[in-house]
């Protein structure tokens, strides 16, 4: 995808989040169950790089997508 751009991102992941049926709007969602997962994900990419797990499904890419993915979801439900 030669041209994604954040707000491209964030629709896309929006798009996936209502079809897995994760919250698209403020009421329908928790925030702070929403940061905490953040901060999860942040903790676990944190791990991996301590322990230089770069790849594979719990490396630190990995998590760091995880984290994006995340705030990302969190932005788009609150139009960011």
């Amino acid at each position: 995808m030669k041209d994604l751009t954040i707000k491209k991102l964030t629709e896309l992941i929006m798009q996936q989040a209502k079809e897995k049926g994760f919250g698209t709007k403020p009421d329908e969602i928790n925030v702070a169950e929403k940061i905490a997962l953040i901060h999860s994900e942040v903790s676990e990419a944190f791990e991996a790089y301590r322990h230089k797990d770069f790849d594979g499904q719990d490396g630190f890419k990995m998590e760091l997508g995880d984290v994006v993915s995340r705030v990302l979801h969190l932005a788009g439900i609150m139009d960011i």
